[in-house]
């Protein structure tokens, strides 16, 4: 065994291989666990707090008419909390979390949805 170099890390060769779709689907995979967890912290309180109030939106993103279209209020509740809650973790824009995660994908493969451990303990995916 030689001291001072460390086997390959399998995540990396993998991410190494992966397209520009699959990258991007992992990006929105990590981003929507990081806001899932975010909500399960908040109590039902702050729940309610943060959907009344009307977070800025995403100067870079075009309107979406699906949602200006949407009537219901539980919908409205929900886009409202979502965006409060990822303007508050500040998540990176996807061409910086892919720099990050092709350099080190093992950091974020443990906080996807997708990759969770099934109930044998296993990370394996259903969409890879």
């Amino acid at each position: 065994m030689q001291l001072g170099i460390s086997p390959p890390c399998p995540y990396r060769y993998m991410a190494s291989r992966l397209g520009d779709g699959e990258l991007e689907r992992r990006y929105f995979d990590w981003c929507a666990t990081q806001i899932s967890r975010r909500l399960l912290e908040l109590s039902p309180d702050e729940l309610w707090s943060r959907a009344q109030q009307n977070p800025k939106a995403d100067p870079a993103l075009p309107p979406d008419p699906r949602i200006a279209a949407a009537h219901s209020e539980y919908t409205d509740l929900v886009q409202r909390l979502t965006l409060s809650v990822a303007q508050e973790l500040q998540l990176p824009s996807i061409k910086q979390w892919r720099k990050e995660y092709l350099r080190d994908p093992a950091r974020f493969e443990r906080d996807m949805l997708a990759s969770a451990p099934d109930s044998a303990g296993t990370r394996e995916s259903p969409h890879l």
